[in-house]
């Protein structure tokens, strides 16, 4: 029997298998051949036994989340509380290019923006780099709508640090999913954890995919391949002179080109230097 794992807690398989779950464990072979089911993987199972006997073949793996076949990342970022990072996004954004998988930005609780100018700006940079953004107050649901388009017969995850309104903006889209909403702390500056493990919800022939937040994200990328997959040269930089080009002082750089142009945004590119310029720290 076919089926999708939407939750693991302690080697306990969730496995949906049309509108009927079970609570299945790996076969042990698994484990003696270090493959590990994840949340997310189509699977077939023995509905007498439940066990899962076979993995089907994964579209694309996360390591973080560890998530199989998602099809698009929703990256939810606050517009205060925990503060605005274009650089966190921007790292978001490099780490969906370097798994082949669509992206877009939420920027939450914008009711707590007082000059509207902000939220024209943030719209300014990203759409520089072609990156769907949307805008969204989950308390009274503006914005809501519109994120919701991207779901249909998707696999969605929302990933972002803790605190930035994933749970929330699950709930605007269907209270019946009750995720536990956490609150903002002053002390941690930052979000306290509310969801634990990766979870799927079934929405709309697909899934949408809650997922523990997390204060960082280390992409161990060397400077090559941070030009290759960074949001706004991910595609632009294959019409550089050199293929191995970091968009600095190269001759015929794409890239420079974009920006002196005003195609591309300074805001993208200075975080760029900013990234490379952790890439060099950490190799000291």
């Amino acid at each position: 029997m076919n089926g999708t794992i939407i939750s693991n807690i302690a080697g306990k398989y969730r496995v949906l298998c049309e509108d009927k779950e079970y609570e299945c464990t790996a076969k042990g072979a698994f484990r003696k051949e270090k493959i590990k089911p994840l949340v997310g993987d189509d699977v077939i199972i023995d509905e007498n036994d439940l066990v899962i006997k076979e993995i089907l073949e994964r579209r694309s793996t996360l390591i973080r989340p560890n998530v199989a076949n998602v099809d698009h990342l929703i990256i939810v970022h606050s517009y205060q509380q925990p503060a605005f990072s274009f650089g966190l996004i921007f790292k978001y954004l490099t780490y969906a290019n370097m798994n082949g998988i669509k992206a877009s930005v939420v920027i939450s609780k914008i009711d707590k923006c007082e000059n509207k100018a902000d939220l024209q700006r943030i719209l300014e940079v990203f759409s520089s780099i072609f990156v769907p953004i949307y805008f969204v107050n989950s308390k009274n649901k503006e914005g809501v709508d519109e994120v919701e388009k991207i779901f249909s017969n998707n696999i969605v995850a929302l990933i972002g640090t803790s605190g930035v309104g994933k749970s929330t903006l699950l709930n605007a889209i269907n209270p019946r999913y009750n995720r536990k909403e956490g609150d903002y702390s002053y002390s941690l500056k930052g979000g306290k954890h509310q969801t634990k493990e990766v979870v799927l919800l079934p929405y709309k022939n697909g899934y949408l995919v809650d997922t523990p937040g997390f204060y960082s994200l280390q992409l161990n990328l060397k400077k090559d391949e941070l030009a290759k997959f960074y949001p706004g040269m991910y595609i632009r930089n294959q019409d550089c002179y050199y293929s191995n080009c970091l968009h600095l002082n190269e001759k015929q750089c794409a890239i420079k080109q974009d920006l002196e142009s005003g195609k591309l945004h300074q805001v993208v590119y200075d975080n760029y230097l900013s990234q490379l310029k952790e890439i060099e720290e950490e190799k000291r």
